[in-house]
């Protein structure tokens, strides 16, 4: 009764206390088995060495700002600024698409305020371990500008401030985004297999479109008052201004990154005002659900219909996978890709340049390393469902050859 009261209280604070103390209460006792147990402490090992590269950085960012500002060297600076920026906003999304997102409609269960829910929401996007490095990157920089001139500390503080308020909404906003699409059916796949493959075809075609890029790189170093409109350089020209002695130029760029953020702000209270009233994103039944026909099984002339059905599930289970898709897709691909690179009379890689044959090998080699699991654990993809084999009305060995022509033919 003592927690329904406490629920009830039009306090902010008591309510992120009742609400933090029921997820502790649920991972406290999601800890009894042994996996789970192996799973906390594999996560922790992950952070402590996710910890210490991001103190490595975090010390070199600020012995790099504070050489750079006691030589007056600022174009790495702003370098230094757009890149945790960067990181602010896409690792998180890297990191979501191979791990499991908390929904934050969740919390609706319990008898929250609006305003509860909008603080948690902003909450979670600050205490993610991407944005908590981000955000300690960031105060790194700004300690080593303000340890070489510590009288410009007060002018420069609200620009920094104002980028990590812009970074944090514009994550959100973004994650906002992505888990509303990972609620769709076989939306984190979709995401994770764009997601590489956009990688793998930026590492090729930048050597491509780098004609294409170096005049507009030349403009904007010729008239590097055009990045103004972006936070970074926001901060980046605050710095500046504030190093040389002026007052109304930090101050001015401070309101500018304060109106970005206000912007910023505005639009996702909108988004979680309506997520609160009951919207969901997820993708509903728009009509009735008919019937749909059965279709006849594949037929092969050579193979029992056991053997055909087996193989038939093995390539719709294929089928349906998208990081399998993406496994078989990639080694037909990158020949592609290189194969482009190599005919467009560009400067080629390093490896290209070095030893055009040994690209052949690198393929057969990647091609190797992707389908040996499936050859050799044939069964590492079922998990819970190869109960169902057991209760197969099907021989064993049946269920094996099946799956040994799928895969060779794959």
């Amino acid at each position: 009764m003592s927690l329904v009261s406490r629920a009830m209280r039009n306090n902010v604070l008591s309510q992120i206390v009742l609400i933090a103390g029921l997820r502790w209460r649920l991972f406290r006792n999601s800890l009894r088995s042994t996996r789970a147990k192996m799973e906390l402490a594999g996560q922790v090992l992950l952070l402590i060495l996710g910890a210490a590269v991001g103190l490595a950085l975090g010390a070199g960012l600020f012995a790099l700002s504070l050489l750079f500002v006691k030589t007056n060297r600022m174009a790495p600076l702003e370098g230094m600024l757009w890149g945790v920026f960067l990181a602010w906003l896409i690792l998180p999304l890297i990191v979501a698409a191979g791990t499991t997102t908390i929904d934050l409609r969740e919390l609706l269960r319990f008898p929250v305020r609006f305003s509860s829910f909008l603080l948690l929401s902003l909450a979670y996007s600050l205490f993610d371990p991407v944005a908590l490095l981000a955000l300690f990157w960031l105060g790194c920089i700004f300690a080593g500008v303000v340890t070489a001139r510590p009288d410009v500390a007060l002018l420069v503080a609200p620009a920094f401030a104002g980028l990590a308020a812009v970074a944090l909404l514009l994550s959100r906003g973004f994650m906002t985004f992505i888990e509303s699409l990972f609620r769709r059916r076989r939306g984190r796949e979709i995401f994770f297999t764009l997601l590489v493959l956009a990688m793998l075809s930026l590492q090729v075609l930048a050597v491509v479109i780098e004609d294409y890029l170096a005049p507009v790189w030349q403009y904007v170093r010729a008239h590097p008052g055009v990045l103004l409109i972006f936070p970074p350089s926001l901060a980046h020209a605050a710095v500046e201004t504030a190093l040389q002695g002026g007052v109304a130029g930090p101050l001015a760029m401070a309101v500018a990154l304060a109106l970005y953020a206000g912007l910023l702000y505005r639009a996702y209270r909108r988004r979680v005002q309506a997520q609160y009233r009951g919207e969901d994103q997820s993708p509903g039944v728009t009509a009735a659900a008919q019937a749909a026909p059965v279709a006849p099984g594949w037929h092969f002339p050579a193979l029992p219909g056991s053997v055909a059905a087996l193989v038939e599930r093995e390539f719709r289970y294929a089928a349906r996978n998208g990081f399998t898709l993406m496994n078989f897709a990639i080694p037909v691909l990158l020949p592609a890709l290189f194969g482009a690179v190599a005919l467009s009379g560009e400067n080629l890689p390093g490896l290209l340049t070095r030893d055009a044959g040994a690209t052949f090998f690198g393929l057969v080699a990647y091609t190797q390393l992707v389908t040996s699991p499936l050859v050799f654990n044939q069964f590492a993809f079922e998990g819970h469902g190869i109960q169902f084999l057991f209760l197969a009305p099907v021989r064993f060995r049946e269920v094996i050859a099946a799956k040994n022509l799928a895969y060779a033919a794959a």
